[in-house]
């Protein structure tokens, strides 16, 4: 990790993270929506909580209407696997990320060879929807 990217203006969620949401976004060419929910997904617990997870949800709608399906695909340089080991991400928010990474790349397989991009943002939203419920709402018990 280069120094900038040790450093960080106003807190430390990111700079403590083994791999920062911009070092993976930046490698895959993410959107900027994409890699906000990215973010907002990754760090939820370290830094706003239940808010970054509805910014997450507000994200995805947007990205879905502003990007539609005419949008370039992002790359699979650093696969999401890597980001989701190097940060100890938890089982639901990886399932999220990797929808997400999918959806990226405009690959909507995870679900299914025929679900729309509406589908795709749909469950990523309730995905989010879920942990917020498991982890602000306390309607489950925590992992």
């Amino acid at each position: 990790m280069t120094e900038v990217m040790k450093a960080q203006v106003g807190g430390n969620h990111y700079s403590k993270m083994g791999m920062q949401p911009f070092e993976f976004t930046m490698a895959n060419q993410y959107d900027p929506l994409a890699h906000t929910i990215l973010k907002y997904v990754a760090r939820h617990e370290s830094k706003a909580g239940k808010v970054d997870l509805e910014k997450a949800q507000h994200c995805v709608r947007m990205r879905l209407e502003l990007l539609g399906t005419d949008r370039p695909p992002c790359l699979n340089v650093v696969p999401i696997r890597r980001f989701i080991e190097v940060n100890r991400i938890g089982t639901r928010e990886s399932a999220i990320l990797t929808n997400l990474h999918y959806w990226a790349m405009g690959d909507t397989r995870p679900l299914s060879a025929s679900v729309t991009d509406a589908q795709m943002a749909q469950s990523i939203v309730n995905q989010i929807g879920w942990l917020i419920d498991a982890r602000y709402d306390n309607k489950e018990p925590q992992e």
